[in-house]
């Protein structure tokens, strides 16, 4: 459960009876909160008199009247909005106005507490679009008086201005900010805060309704003030279009230096919620204020949950120390969202797990990056979760391409544009995935490009994993979507691709370890290598060719078999690959262009065991085999005589299947 909910629990009744309702094991599982658990969950707070007031972006189409601009015929009741209890609209106190006080307008909600037994509360029901990442925004007051046992430290203790998202089919599932007398920077909350909270639609299952209260702690008596809270500017916008807290200079900087930034460094704050430590929900928006590229340097460890790139120069955000992306949330994702651009993190990026509270295990958090259509984001450095494992889910939202150094995550879900793989080549740049979801399956609509670098699937089927490589493969030009390599594309000859071994058919082979990775039987590999390199053991060899005869002679099928060009049969196109990846290693290719192409059919050099097998293969496939080959060299004159090459040879009937 939301501990949020368990404080701000009451609609019409009081928080005694609303603890009645509860089932003894649900308040044995939440019990009542105190106000530090409080703090851990109210969003962020900015407080107003160091905020520039109205320099926030926000949208507020979803909500009707949010700034309570249209007071209604008496004032009790604002324009759309439901009214429960004396709530009202008037001036906002005229000795806590923003700068500049116009942020504001002429009226705010207004919440009395004549009894601390009953809340009072604004409410109206909202839309929103689904599995969608808002953020809820508003300014909010709170003039709870000092304890009564005159504790400086509990001024208005437990008394808290609300402003929330609400279930309708599950009450204490909600998503908002509280804000406390004392709030949670240690300021006065009577002052005034700018605050913000995100959240994803998905967590809310029925309709949804906004509630904006006051809610008082009815287990404190003591006079309350005629006007406890005081309410203005709520908002509903998407993640990526909200900007309160973001870069404002021309150029870089150090991300820890307040004088670079609007409205305050964005860092998450530690707070003890009883069940442990989370950290608050900071936005850092880095938006079109560059005149050139510039880096932002963490010369201390940083975190936040979320980061907005929407700028034309490319921010690059540089530094050894560690950037942290968390949640206070349980369900939440971290987002990584880019508008427009080319932007860079180069630090190391760890995605901190949600904190478990001994009653539901939440799972692994997810970092979600959404790149719009054109725009690109690189990770150039490592992304791991803060237990140290790949326990962290990614999903890829937007047309645009988000580059890793590796992929390494529990599940991936790829809904839209590319996520790219640095070249590397190395074991470092090997991915290993949980699964693999790829929007539209075996008819992919979206891509994964290893580059020079392998992958594992740990839980995946091979034959769709297979579909989606010959998909990308588009008959050797690896432009497809799917699971492609830019590398396989612009290599001179196209001599590589992307093989695919199942976990069994590696372990078959002798192997244990891939990439320094233990495999498992149930594994899938995939590997940018040879063509033909059917053992992937990085060279083409005459075991290679073993298998590929055997493949063909036995109707067998699989890149093991020789079938390197994944159309389900060994042929004369699978041989003519396996023949060039062999000549291109052996430095025989031209005498091979030469003697096929028809320029030079003698025998003189051709004694090498790569050449035989090539003279071998094109007596027995002939000119389909050698347009084949050709045809994956890029040499202009081999081109002109492919009229010429049934006149030349002796042609053979493909083998049927």
């Amino acid at each position: 459960m939301n501990v949020f909910a368990s404080r701000a629990v009451a609609l019409s009744c009081n928080r005694r009876n609303a603890l009645s309702i509860l089932s003894l094991a649900a308040a044995a599982a939440m019990p009542m909160v105190m106000s530090s658990t409080a703090r851990a969950n109210s969003g962020v707070q900015l407080p107003l008199n160091q905020y520039q007031a109205g320099s926030e972006t926000t949208q507020n189409a979803l909500i009707t009247n949010p700034g309570f601009e249209q007071p209604g015929v008496a004032g009790p009741t604002a324009t759309g909005w439901s009214n429960t209890g004396p709530m009202s609209v008037g001036a906002p106190d005229p000795a806590r106005l923003p700068t500049p006080a116009s942020a504001i307008g002429s009226f705010s909600a207004k919440a009395g507490n004549t009894n601390i037994n009953n809340n009072e509360m604004y409410s109206q029901s909202i839309t929103l679009q689904p599995n969608t990442d808002y953020v809820l925004s508003a300014y909010i007051w709170n003039f709870a008086v000092a304890h009564p046992d005159g504790q400086p430290t509990n001024l208005g203790a437990g008394d808290l201005a609300v402003v929330q998202l609400r279930d309708d089919t599950n009450f204490f599932n909600t998503a908002g900010m509280i804000l406390e007398r004392q709030a949670a920077d240690g300021g006065d909350g009577a002052n005034g805060y700018f605050v913000y909270k995100s959240f994803n639609s998905s967590q809310f299952t029925g309709g949804v309704t906004l509630e904006v209260q006051s809610d008082p702690n009815e287990d404190l008596a003591g006079a309350r003030p005629t006007i406890m809270s005081q309410f203005d500017n709520i908002a509903l916008t998407p993640v990526s279009q909200f900007s309160a807290q973001r870069w404002n200079s021309t150029g870089g900087g150090n991300w820890s230096d307040a004088t670079k930034w609007l409205n305050g460094v964005p860092q998450n704050r530690t707070f003890n919620a009883g069940q442990g430590p989370v950290e608050g929900d900071a936005i850092a928006t880095f938006g079109n204020v560059l005149t050139g590229a510039a880096t932002v340097n963490l010369i201390a460890p940083q975190s936040v949950a979320v980061i907005n790139f929407d700028g034309a120069n490319s921010y690059t955000i540089a530094g050894a120390s560690v950037l942290t992306l968390a949640h206070t949330e349980e369900r939440a994702a971290v987002l990584l969202n880019v508008n427009q651009g080319a932007h860079t993190i180069s630090a190391p990026i760890t995605v901190k797990q949600p904190t478990a509270n001994g009653i539901t295990n939440f799972g692994p958090r997810v970092l979600k990056t959404t790149v719009a259509n054109g725009a690109t984001l690189t990770l150039s450095n490592d992304v791991i979760s803060s237990n140290g494992t790949i326990n962290f889910n990614l999903t890829k939202e937007g047309g645009g391409t988000l580059n890793m150094k590796n992929v390494r995550a529990g599940r991936v879900l790829l809904n839209a544009g590319t996520v790219g793989v640095i070249a590397n080549g190395s074991n470092s740049g090997a991915s290993r995935v949980g699964t693999l979801t790829i929007a539209g399956g075996v008819a992919p609509t979206a891509t994964l490009d290893l580059n020079d670098n392998d992958l594992i699937v740990v839980n995946g089927t091979a034959a769709t994993i297979r579909t989606q490589i010959a998909t990308a493969r588009a008959g050797g030009a690896w432009t497809g979507n799917g699971i492609t390599s830019s590398a396989a594309r612009t290599s001179t000859p196209k001599n590589k691709g992307l093989g695919l071994l199942t976990g069994s058919e590696y372990i078959g082979l002798g192997n244990t370890q891939f990439d320094g990775f233990t495999v498992a039987a149930t594994d899938t590999l995939v590997k940018f290598t040879w063509n033909g390199d059917t053992d992937f053991n990085g060279v083409v060899d005459f075991d290679d060719y073993s298998r590929t005869d055997g493949g063909f002679n036995n109707n067998r099928t699989g890149w093991l078999n020789g079938d390197f060009d994944y159309n389900g049969i060994v042929d004369f196109d699978d041989y003519s690959l396996i023949d060039q990846a062999f000549n291109t290693q052996s430095g025989t290719l031209r005498r091979a262009m030469a003697y096929l192409d028809g320029g030079d059919r003698s025998d003189a050099g051709m004694n090498t065991p790569a050449l035989k097998l090539l003279a071998d293969h094109f007596q027995q496939f002939g000119d389909g085999y050698a347009m084949s080959f050709l045809n994956s060299v890029p040499e202009p004159t081999s081109f002109a005589v492919f009229g010429g090459l049934a006149a030349l040879a002796t042609s053979r009937r493909r083998r049927a299947s």
